[in-house]
């Protein structure tokens, strides 16, 4: 019996891996996504008004998630151009890791992780106690695509450069 030739082969497995291909450039896509962030996040505006953007935030929050935001507050006033500095770099390396696909699986755990906070921290969870408020803004859609990626993907899709050289 004669070996399969590399074209059937290709044609068996092609449904799974064009699901794969998708994934990884919804993959890529995310990352151009958190790469926009972290250049806009370096404008020397952001570097000014990190700590006011978080006051604000707080005002005519509920007791609790005021509270909460507060104690977000007094770890930036120590230093704030430092705290938006790591957010900015954060955010750059996370668009780099996932374009790239270095590191990509601690990546997308760090984008679930800083989209929770930012969206705790930086949108008030999307402003919802908040008379008039009409969405919840992107914090839980950046957690959602990470957490659906880091499912989605196998471990073996992580190991190869999306980037190929051919």
């Amino acid at each position: 019996m004669a070996a399969p030739s590399p074209a059937s082969t290709d044609e068996r497995h092609w449904p799974r891996r064009r699901g794969l291909e998708w994934w990884a450039s919804v993959r890529f896509a995310f990352g151009v996504i958190w790469l926009i962030d972290g250049v806009l996040e370096w404008q020397p505006a952001d570097f000014h008004n990190f700590l006011q953007t978080m006051t604000a935030v707080s005002q005519g929050q509920p007791a609790p998630l005021a509270a909460l935001i507060s104690a977000g507050q007094v770890v930036v006033a120590i230093n704030p151009i430092l705290a938006n500095g790591l957010l900015a770099a954060l955010e750059t390396a996370i668009g780099l890791s996932l374009i790239t696909n270095r590191l990509s699986r601690w990546a997308l755990g760090i984008s679930a992780l800083l989209a929770a906070m930012i969206w705790v921290f930086g949108q008030g969870l999307g402003m919802v106690f908040m008379a008039g408020a009409t969405d919840i803004q992107s914090g839980p859609l950046y957690v959602l695509v990470s957490l659906m990626l880091l499912k989605a993907l196998p471990a073996r899709a992580y190991r190869r450069p999306y980037l190929t050289l051919r």
